[in-house]
């Protein structure tokens, strides 16, 4: 199940694209959140980037 392009070994360091794309959800979640406390949008992205 690992033979597709991104997939570059076992472990977290794995797939370093989806890890970039995950800490962006992660980023924009804390900056939202920071700017308009708890709301749908930045605690659904939140869940997006633990994802």
């Amino acid at each position: 199940m690992d033979a597709y392009c991104e997939r570059l070994g076992p472990g977290l360091g794995g797939e370093p694209l989806n890890a970039v794309s995950n800490a962006a959800f992660l980023i924009a979640a804390v900056l939202l959140l920071a700017r308009g406390g708890i709301r749908p949008l930045p605690v659904l992205l939140g869940v997006v980037g633990l994802c």
